[in-house]
């Protein structure tokens, strides 16, 4: 999916309100286990790697969520059969396994049934590491707080010090303003709106729309595992490591 270039004069011009950056973080905080490498499990739902197995499931939930995913984040290429976008998916997965330093792509399973995937894409960074996260969920199991619920558990992941967790220091959401169940779902989940940061143009299906920009970073004291003692950590301006990264991507799989 491409994404419009974005520049410092057309971030000063068109920031988002100074109350952004006061407004409160708002997380469920669900209950979470990590179980083998890469498997999240919360009261509802199993977080894990794609599988094979999970052909007949995927494309199920691809045909019933079409018309919402055409609108918000269309997955197949020209022409690309659902058959052929879960092999390309598939070997996506699989390569996030060999190198979870830039990606980490999961599928979420409820009662045994794939219901959605959520995706850690385009991880960068040494200091204030971050990632942007993208989730769907099948639309016959959209309206129970899955969505929320997964996009908490993986943002503790990812944000929690290493060894246990992802050690990233910031995620962030390009959401459309018109797709609210995922603005519910970001902001249940303590995402908050970027100060300092413009509307982002996606190419969607040919056409440029502006999305929003959401955040949600580590707790101060995660800052101690660089050998930095809380009081003297610095402290990431996330509007500017999110700004950089945008800056520096062009077309990421989403």
């Amino acid at each position: 999916m491409a994404r419009r270039a974005t520049n410092q004069s057309s971030i000063a011009a068109t920031a988002l309100s100074p109350a952004a950056a006061t407004a409160p973080v708002r997380s469920r905080r669900v209950a979470l286990k990590v179980q083998a490498p890469g498997v999240l499990e919360t009261p509802r739902l199993r977080l894990r790697p794609m599988q094979q197995a999970d052909r007949e499931d995927y494309i199920r939930i691809l045909s019933e969520s079409r018309s919402v995913l055409l609108d918000f984040l269309p997955l197949a290429e020209v022409g690309e059969s659902d058959d052929a976008l879960f092999d390309r998916q598939m070997s996506l997965a699989r390569a996030s396994l060999s190198c979870p330093d830039v990606a980490v792509r999961r599928v979420i399973e409820r009662d045994g049934h794939v219901i959605g995937v959520i995706n850690l894409n385009d991880i960068q960074g040494a200091a204030d590491r971050s990632a942007e996260i993208v989730v769907w969920i099948s639309r016959s199991e959209s309206g129970h707080g899955y969505a929320a619920e997964a996009i908490d558990a993986v943002a503790a992941d990812a944000l929690a010090t290493a060894p246990t967790g992802i050690d990233l220091s910031i995620l962030y959401a390009l959401v459309s303003p018109a797709n609210v169940p995922a603005l519910r779902s970001f902001t249940h989940a303590g995402f908050d709106e970027l100060p300092g940061v413009p509307l982002v143009e996606l190419n969607i299906r040919g056409d440029w729309r502006a999305h929003m920009v959401l955040f949600r970073s580590a707790p101060r004291n995660a800052s101690t595992h660089r050998g930095t003692p809380d009081s003297t950590a610095p402290a990431h301006n996330p509007a500017k490591v999110v700004v950089r990264r945008l800056m520096a991507s062009s077309i990421r799989a989403r």
